[in-house]
């Protein structure tokens, strides 16, 4: 009896091991050619840039600061 019990712990820790490894993200690579890598960079920029806005206590836009660019 302990021998399957080990085998079936076992095996769930394995099956728990592929799930998290399967669900890590995927790291993208850039592409080696720099007309394709310029233009994936521009997609990433364009998808992700960011204008800071200033708004009054109404919820009108005030002013804007600063130029559009990746902000955290």
């Amino acid at each position: 009896m302990k021998t399957s019990h080990r085998i079936s712990v076992v095996t769930s820790a394995a099956v728990v091991l592929a799930t998290l490894v399967l669900a890590l993200p995927v790291r993208a690579q850039l592409p080696k050619d720099p007309e394709e890598r310029a233009k994936l960079i521009a997609q990433i920029y364009a998808a992700n840039a960011r204008q800071l806005t200033v708004f009054d206590k109404d919820g009108k836009a005030v002013a804007t600061v600063g130029p559009r660019d990746l902000y955290n």
